[in-house]
């Protein structure tokens, strides 16, 4: 390896014109020029190709931006969808008891509508609290309060103080005592102290309580623990000793079919909610607080039994569970009942589409007016925001074909580069980029088949554009869309079908790389112009291959950016074809170097030999005389 690179660098290091007295390097140098000349024509040739990728490129961003803005099903501009062409503004009598919206299926009108039943879901809940009461654990033997006690109440997430000062001489007094220090910190009747056996009590009917260890702790000589709640705790496991089961052990039961089993030692009722709620069992089980109660309602609403429960072990949802729920308890579901425009009409909810109208009936016995009036300006703008997007993208693909190209200016070459500066650099480029696609035929004949796409007569469809109130403008406006706001609206309000067929009228045929000839033409003489310019961008910018394995025309010539094709398109390949021409070049510029310095060095040792000649004959004949 040493001795090879060694072998390299003697090869380039040379001492020249020792002999001749020529200066061999700057001879080579201008030898070289015309070499290089072939290899730098090469190299300005690939920078063309690459700049002309890149303007491909930029028109094919062009077209995916009006697609995926306007004719992306997903776009909340989409203009293939009928939403677009038919909008409503919605009014209601009484927003307490009925709103609704309206889709492009609606008509303009007013509704009436009485509400006799809302639909409710089948549902079943605790019969009473589950939670055990918050009590002292033993009976209340020290009442010595001298010096003064502490703790802390927490109630629904306020905490206050209750200071305990004193002896009392039994626990009625003492329950007397904390029950006026707890008004005062929070109001009367919010929590009720009581005795239970010497034991105290504390409760409150709507309301969680919380009672904390203080500064100096009272709880421990009322035998309460600090954390202690009048609510379960739903992270505490199920064999916890508040928990509304009546055993440890394995929990099991059905709700709908589904089966479910819990192990009560390692479960927690949290664990027990989310893995109901997220099953197929099509219910939802919560906890309320402030009821201390569970409810256990089915997810669709309407008449029907929709929930059927079976207690296998545990006694989860049996008779003895505190839970209070069980198959017995369950009230099924009711429909909705209303009369819409004089005709009675059930449904399984109270949200529900009728002739294009969501109604969300949300309160029983009232009649309410539902006004549909059409969004003339919100279908306008639609519009007049395509037709803009459009404009714009026209307008700069005619700019690209009509650049001006400055064959004056041609890429630098390396040489050229480094005698510049760079802004000199950059306003050589920018006149050396221009023109790259003028006169494209690509890019021209897919603006005439826009065109031609806008303006061709639609099948079933007795009107165009222009019958609307949209129009090109001049030539030089280079097909430039241009709306009557006038008439466009007065065609908006009334032949809002006509605008809408005009933009978006759908064939029967859907579209498909691979459609045939026939079928083609057929979609195209059935599509409303959406429709149509969305099929013309697909066929350039589609990097979904047909059965041919041929992507669109403009990812064919350039490719894309993260497509795997941008190695493959057409001026990628010629791109390659003229590094490796590049690398073919620079090869024999080495060789061609290579002999210009054995010349030379042929001519050094010719002249040095001829020297040495001249030198002995010298002295030959200097000795003779």
């Amino acid at each position: 390896m040493a001795n090879n690179i060694a072998n390299i660098l003697n090869s380039r290091f040379r001492l020249t014109g020792m002999a001749s007295g020529l200066d061999t390097d700057s001879m080579v140098e201008q030898l070289m020029r015309v070499e290089r000349y072939k290899v730098d024509k090469v190299k300005q040739d690939k920078q063309m190709l690459e700049w002309k990728r890149d303007d491909y490129r930029s028109m094919t961003r062009l077209l995916k931006e009006l697609n995926d803005t306007y004719m992306d099903v997903l776009s909340p501009s989409n203009m293939r969808s009928s939403n677009s062409y038919k909008a409503f503004t919605v009014g209601s009598s009484d927003s307490t008891a009925v709103t609704a919206t309206a889709n492009a299926d609606a008509v303009a009108g007013t509704h009436s509508i009485t509400v006799t039943q809302l639909a409710k879901a089948a549902n079943t809940i605790s019969s009473s609290g589950v939670s055990s009461p918050l009590q002292s654990t033993a009976v209340i033997t020290n009442l010595d309060f001298t010096g003064g006690k502490d703790f802390n109440v927490q109630l629904n997430g306020i905490t206050k103080n209750i200071a305990v000062s004193g002896s009392f001489t039994d626990v009625d007094q003492l329950k007397a005592y904390i029950q006026t220090e707890v008004d005062k910190a929070f109001g009367s009747g919010k929590i009720a102290v009581g005795n239970s056996s010497g034991q105290l009590t504390f409760s409150a009917a709507d309301s969680k309580i919380n009672l904390i260890s203080g500064t100096t702790d009272a709880l421990a000589q009322l035998n309460i623990t600090s954390g202690s709640t009048n609510r379960l705790k739903l992270s505490a496991k199920l064999d916890a000793t508040n928990m509304p089961i009546p055993n440890s052990g394995i929990v099991s039961f059905k709700i709908n079919g589904v089966s479910f089993e819990f192990d009560s030692a390692t479960k927690t009722m949290n664990d027990v909610i989310s893995e109901v709620n997220s099953s197929a069992a099509g219910v939802t089980l919560s906890y309320s607080e402030a009821t201390d109660k569970f409810t256990l309602t089915s997810k669709v609403k309407g008449a029907g039994d929709a929930i059927k429960i079976e207690e296998i072990s545990g006694d989860f949802f049996g008779a003895n569970s505190k839970l209070g729920i069980t198959s017995l308890t369950i009230s099924n579901g009711q429909d909705a009942i209303f009369e819409l425009d004089n005709t009675t009409i059930t449904r399984n909810d109270n949200s529900f589409l009728l002739d294009g109208v969501k109604y969300n009936l949300l309160k029983e016995g009232v009649t309410t007016s539902i006004t549909l009036e059409q969004d003339v300006d919100k279908v306008y703008n639609n519009i007049k925001s395509f037709v803009d997007k459009y404009n714009e993208m026209i307008s700069k693909i005619n700019g690209e074909l009509r650049e001006e190209r400055d064959s004056d200016y041609t890429p630098l070459t390396d040489e050229q580069r480094e005698a510049m500066s760079e802004s000199e650099i950059e306003k050589w480029e920018e006149k050396a980029k221009s023109g790259m696609l003028r006169n494209d035929s690509l890019l021209s004949g897919m603006l005439v088949q826009m065109r031609n796409a806008i303006y061709k007569s639609i099948e079933g469809v007795n009107g165009g554009v222009y019958s609307i109130g949209i129009k090109t403008g001049d030539y030089t406006q280079q097909g430039k869309l241009i709306i009557d706001e006038v008439k466009l609206k007065d065609a908006i309000k009334n032949k809002p079908d006509l605008v809408a067929n005009i933009f978006n009228k759908e064939s029967e045929i859907n579209y498909s790389p691979n459609l045939d000839a026939t079928d083609k033409t057929t979609r195209y003489n059935e599509s409303g112009i959406v429709h149509r310019l969305y099929d013309i961008i697909q066929s350039n910018i589609t990097t979904i291959p047909n059965t041919a394995g041929q992507k669109g025309l403009l990812i064919e010539k350039a490719g894309f950016t993260g497509d795997y094709i941008d190695i493959s398109s057409y001026i990628s390949s010629q791109i390659r074809n003229k590094d490796q021409l590049i690398d073919t070049l620079t090869d024999k510029l080495f060789d061609k170097e290579e002999q210009y310095y054995q010349k030379f060095a042929a001519l050094e040792k010719a002249m040095s030999q001829m020297s040495s000649q001249s030198s002995w004959i010298a002295q030959q004949f200097g000795s003779g005389q």
